[in-house]
Order: structure tokens, then sequence, then C-alpha cells
């Protein structure tokens, strides 16, 4: 518990570092960076279940390889929001699934969809910065950081983020990467 509450709060920091970085243009985006998507996925599974080795029996993938235009430390940075939300907030311990292949001859699509608690119309509208929902109920840690700097980081590489989500149904986030050549 001690370990776990140390990492959340480790990465709370980071977040606030990160955001305060891209506030201040601080971060790089070059074309000319890209990364391998599904060595990033595995990457990523592999340190969520580093931190909780149960996680890893529901999480399923089917994600094709393909070079990506973003900076691995960012891909890595949304995979890990993303996967996260898609666990923690998924009902009775119900498996996500992450999808990924080219969508046509400019972009990769990417989709984490989990069965949780869901989004309202409202609620996606107002997806921003230190922005939860149902706190109270969810017992959320963090700042709310997360999907705010993920869309960022799309909206910055030339990416895609979509959102289709009902309230009690469960959330599927679609990322679009322009493709590297």
């Amino acid at each position: 518990s001690i370990k776990t509450s140390g990492e959340r709060l480790s990465r709370t920091l980071k977040n606030s570092i990160l955001y305060q970085n891209l506030k201040n243009n601080k971060l790089e985006f070059l074309d000319d960076s890209y990364s391998e998507i599904l060595d990033c996925v595995l990457k990523t599974k592999n340190e969520i279940t580093r931190i909780d080795k149960n996680l890893a029996k529901r999480i399923s993938f089917d994600v094709d390889e393909s070079n990506v235009k973003i900076k691995d430390e960012y891909l890595n940075f949304i995979l890990f929001e993303l996967i996260g939300n898609a666990l923690r907030f998924s009902k009775n311990e119900k498996k996500i699934i992450i999808s990924g292949k080219k969508h046509n001859n400019e972009y990769y699509e990417l989709a984490i969809q989990d069965f949780g608690i869901g989004f309202s119309n409202e609620e996606l509208k107002e997806i921003d910065v230190n922005q939860q929902f149902d706190r109270e109920q969810e017992e959320q840690q963090g700042l709310g950081l997360g999907l705010f700097i993920s869309k960022t980081f799309m909206k910055k590489t030339r990416g895609v983020f979509s959102i289709i989500s009902q309230k009690n149904v469960g959330t599927t986030i679609k990322l679009f990467f322009p493709l590297h050549s």
C-alpha cells in the first residue's frame, strides 16, 4: 500500500511538472520524432503490471506494429494514463480491450475500450485541466491532468483524440497517430 501510494504521488508530481513545461512551451514536438507503437504498448503494459501483477489478466490487446509520429516519451505518457484510467474505472474488474491497426495511408488508429463508469455528454464537454468527475464516489487520486495532457500531446503531434462514452456502460478512446514513413 505504501509503495502504491508513493508511486501515485511520484506520478502526480511528474504530471504537474509536465503540465507546467507544456504550458510554458518548454517541450519539443519535432516532425522527425517517431515511436514503434507495439513496443510502447508492451512497455506500458509491463509498467502497469509491475505496479500490480493482477492487472495483467485484465488487459486484452491486439496491436499491429507501426511507426507513428510522436516521441516515445509522449506516447508512453498517453498510454500509461489512458490504459491506467480504463483499468481504474472499469466495473467489477472487467477486462479492457486495446486494439491498433493502420487506419489508412496517413494514420494509425489505436482504441482503448473499457466497460466502466463512462462519461455523460456534459462531462465530455468539460474535460480540462484539473477536472475530475464523480471524485467522491470513485475515490480518485491525482490532479486530473492525465486526459488533458494526453489530448494536448495528440493535438501538438497532429494526431486526433476522440472519446465515445456512455454513462455506466463504458468508454472507448480512439487515437489517430500520423504514420511515420
